[in-house]
């Protein structure tokens, strides 16, 4: 099947194909084992230890997977995937596995390696998705139009995910949306989209979600945002949460949210005391 262009007027071919599209499982297993020989995080579950257990327990009943982390660079991403590379528990999302990720990775020309990288993303389970920023240089005739296509985009955006956690897929999201450039170590009021996906597909199939909490160091420029230990970050990993279905997306992310940040605050202070 060939790559439909990511193109926000493209969106209903783009979205079909990623609907059917399964990853390449050589592919996944080799990019993840790649990432995990980069990157080297340094991770600790909540309740000492006990969380590893619970997690394992929640994958041997069939549940889905649904990883939920904050959002700090633009290695996250890769940072994550060594993550799941690197602790066994994880084991199970490697070459069954979605992540959406901003289109613009999807659309970089051949001369930067954008023909690679996009069957790199394909490969690792990327989706892409159109974010304000993502869609404001596309040609549309009307503001009214981009809004309205980039609305119709997301709904679809969404019933992929949705149709893949059904199928037994797993899915992971950075909930902010965008990168931390205020303060690292709070997490940012998280989205909607992936809860309302999470909690969609929770009414036909057992969906579990499991806080993440990642920190690398203060910035010196929360601008540039020039990361210390940018290939060995700490990682936190909390307790999973199920997923009910009764919950909106805002009760749900309410109840996330601080689950996050406690994994953050742990992470940091780790990072602190590694520093010192």
């Amino acid at each position: 099947m060939s790559r439909p262009e990511v193109l926000l007027q493209n969106y209903d071919a783009l979205y079909n194909f990623y609907e059917q599209y399964e990853q390449n499982q050589l592919f996944a297993r080799f990019g993840h084992f790649v990432l995990g020989q980069m990157y080297k995080p340094q991770v600790s579950y909540a309740e000492d230890g006990f969380a590893q257990e619970a997690i394992r327990n929640e994958l041997d009943e069939d549940r889905r997977l649904a990883l939920a982390a904050n959002h700090l660079t633009d290695a996250d991403q890769y940072a994550l995937m060594s993550l799941i590379q690197r602790e066994k528990v994880f084991h199970p999302f490697i070459g069954n596995s979605f992540m959406a990720a901003k289109a613009s990775l999807f659309t970089r020309p051949p001369s930067k390696g954008g023909l690679v990288l996009r069957r790199a993303l394909d490969g690792m389970g990327g989706i892409p998705v159109f974010r304000t920023e993502d869609v404001e240089y596309q040609d549309a005739e009307t503001p009214t139009e981009i809004t309205k296509l980039q609305q119709l985009a997301r709904s679809r955006a969404d019933d992929v995910q949705v149709a893949r956690l059904k199928r037994g897929r797993h899915g992971a999201n950075f909930l902010e949306g965008t990168r931390n450039r205020v303060d690292q170590t709070q997490v940012q009021p998280l989205k909607k989209g992936f809860a309302h996906t999470v909690s969609r597909a929770a009414k036909d199939v057992g969906v579990f979600i499991v806080p993440i909490g990642m920190y690398y160091g203060e910035p010196e420029n929360y601008d540039k945002l020039d990361i210390p230990n940018k290939y060995s970050p700490n990682i936190r990993i909390g307790m999973p949460i199920r997923v009910d279905p009764a919950l909106s997306a805002g009760e749900l992310i309410n109840i996330l949210r601080p689950a996050m940040q406690d994994c953050v605050d742990v992470a940091v202070r780790v990072c602190l005391d590694r520093v010192d």
